[in-house]
């Protein structure tokens, strides 16, 4: 049963429940209504960029300037809010270390019990005749959200033509799944036209890309959480980057991408490219980037036994007794 967080029955849930679990923030609840209850922030997955408080670096700005005041504030209370936290979920132990720094949390509040979003995404791998997939070989591209501003490709716009030829010879569809933030500018900045081959996916029944993953065969993305999701199919990722120095600085990343992506990042069409037609060759099968793949997938996915659902609810009801 589903109830808008600010109906009466909402309301009146909100005021005897115990417990409350959010996956972006407290907006997802009622914060009206939350106050002494035990709350659990599950996320939704494992993050490469930089969140909460070791996000923005100019949190340590000094001076008694307008702006440096208000970064001071707004960093006291945004630590303030992370210590409502009662449960923080982790993916990895490795992702327990970036927790810990960005919700300033003591140990004990933070679990590595694996997070609910992999039961899904494992559920639907351990049963493939549930996956309807397609007659052609899917790459799908999943950029990230980039509130600085869409980056300039160095070898010019995107070549229609060319990549619609490659997608043509290899029975293969391009499928480009935009942040809901996004809008169009991947189509208006760097010129990628819908086309047989291309294809936008928008709307809602495309919404959760949970349902996409099982589907693709080859995942470009960049700085997304996408990723780490999509190292539990064992299957090529291209991290396409042409940013990476400016995010990098503006936004900071838990990881070297060089040295997740095995040194195969992409910063150019050509090398995108490139890797896309490696990965598509019968020849190669995108082997040099799946053996990247299976070794961070053990280390960023401590948990894959579909189990992690009931190991969170155990360890609430433990920490509630």
């Amino acid at each position: 049963i589903v109830h808008s967080k600010y109906s009466f029955r909402g309301i009146y849930y909100s005021l005897i429940s115990y417990v409350g679990v959010v996956t972006n923030g407290f907006g997802d609840l009622n914060r009206f209504t939350i106050g002494g209850q035990f709350l659990v922030y599950i996320g939704h997955s494992e993050s490469i960029k930089k969140i909460y408080l070791d996000y923005d670096k100019d949190w340590n700005i000094t001076g008694v300037s307008f702006f440096n005041i208000f970064n001071k504030v707004s960093f006291n209370l945004l630590k303030k809010n992370m210590s409502y936290y009662n449960l923080v979920i982790a993916g990895s132990f490795l992702s327990k270390k970036n927790i810990l720094s960005a919700f300033c949390l003591s140990p004990n509040k933070i679990s590595v019990t694996g997070l609910p979003r992999t039961d899904f995404i494992m559920n639907q791998i351990m049963n493939p005749n549930r996956v309807k997939k397609c007659e052609k070989k899917v790459v799908l591209y999943a950029p990230t959200w980039r509130e600085m501003g869409w980056p300039k490709i160095t070898d010019g716009q995107f070549d229609n033509d060319k990549w619609n030829n490659l997608l043509e010879e290899t029975n293969t569809l391009l499928c480009i799944k935009i942040h809901p933030f996004t809008g169009d500018i991947i189509q208006e900045e760097w010129g990628i036209n819908p086309s047989k081959n291309i294809k936008y996916l928008v709307g809602d029944k495309y919404q959760d890309i949970n349902n996409l993953l099982p589907k693709t065969d080859i995942l470009i993305s960049d700085y997304s959480s996408v990723s780490i999701d999509y190292l539990l199919l064992e299957k090529p990722i291209l991290f396409f980057t042409p940013d990476l120095e400016i995010y990098n600085e503006k936004r900071g990343l838990y990881f070297d991408i060089e040295d997740i992506s095995n040194g195969l990042q992409c910063s150019t069409w050509k090398e995108l490219y490139n890797a896309l037609e490696c990965c598509l060759s019968e020849r190669d099968n995108g082997r040099p980037y799946i053996d990247n793949v299976k070794k961070l997938k053990n280390i960023l996915h401590y948990r894959t036994d579909t189990d992690n659902c009931k190991r969170i609810y155990n360890q609430i009801i433990s920490m509630l007794k």
